[in-house]
C-alpha cells in the first residue's frame, strides 16, 4: 500500500546522487512523494515514535508488526497518531503532507530502516518493500473496495484494453457508469504485479 490515495508521485527517488542535496553519504535515504495532502500507514504496526527534527520537521515512526522495519514519514505538515497507536495498511490516516524541516516544498519523505539503524547497510528500499518502481514517475495506491481483476476483465473486454489500458481512474468511470462496480459483477482483486509490470 502506497502512503497517499490516489496518484503518488515520486520525486526523487532511493539512492538519487546529489551531494548537495544530500550531503551524509551523497544519495537520497528514501522516496519523496507529492499527491493528495491526507498520508497513510503503509503497513500494519504500531506507532514508535511521534518528534520534530530539523531535518525530518514533523514526522512519525511506526514499527511493522512483527519485524524489525521502521518506517518514517517525514516533512509532516501535522500529525494524527500518537505513541502506542495501532496503525492498519491504507486505513489509518497518520497526518498531512507538509514542508517542515529541511524542505524546499510540500512532500513526504518516506524511509525504512532496520532497527532504526541510520546507515547505508541499514536503510531499505522503499520501491522493492511498496512494488514500484525505484524512479520518478507515477503509480497509484488502491483501495480493495476500488481493485478488480484486470486479467478477467479484459478478457471480457479485450478491445477495452487498448483504448483505456491499466489507467485505474478510467477504468472505475467505465465500471461506474456500466454500472459493473456497484454490482459486483467482477472479482475485484487487483493482480499488483501485472499492472507494475506495465509501468
Amino acid at each position: 500500500m502506497l502512503p497517499l490515495k490516489g496518484k503518488n508521485k515520486v520525486t526523487a527517488y532511493f539512492k538519487q546522487k546529489n551531494k548537495m542535496l544530500w550531503k551524509t553519504f551523497g544519495w537520497h535515504t528514501g522516496i519523496d512523494f507529492v499527491g493528495s495532502d491526507d498520508v497513510y500507514s503503509t503497513v500494519n504496526g504500531a506507532v514508535h515514535n511521534v518528534a520534530y527534527d530539523k531535518s525530518y520537521g514533523n514526522y512519525i515512526i511506526i514499527q511493522e508488526s512483527g519485524t524489525n522495519r521502521y518506517h518514517y514519514f517525514c516533512h509532516l505538515a501535522k500529525t494524527l497518531v500518537k505513541i502506542g497507536n495501532v496503525v492498519q495498511e491504507g486505513v489509518t490516516k497518520i497526518g498531512i503532507m507538509g514542508s517542515t524541516g529541511n524542505s524546499i516544498g510540500k512532500h513526504l519523505h518516506y524511509e525504512i530502516r532496520i532497527n532504526k539503524v541510520f546507515s547505508s547497510t541499514s536503510l531499505v528500499n522503499p520501491a522493492d518493500f511498496l512494488g514500484i518502481k525505484n524512479e520518478k514517475g507515477e503509480y497509484y495506491s488502491l483501495t480493495q473496495k476500488d481493485i478488480f481483476n484486470t486479467n478477467l476483465y479484459y478478457n471480457l473486454y479485450p478491445d477495452l484494453q487498448k483504448n483505456i489500458g491499466l489507467n485505474p481512474e478510467l477504468l472505475y468511470k467505465h465500471l461506474k457508469e456500466h454500472g459493473l462496480y456497484e454490482n459486483r459483477k467482477f472479482s475485484y482483486v487487483f493482480d499488483a504485479e501485472y499492472y507494475y509490470n506495465k509501468y
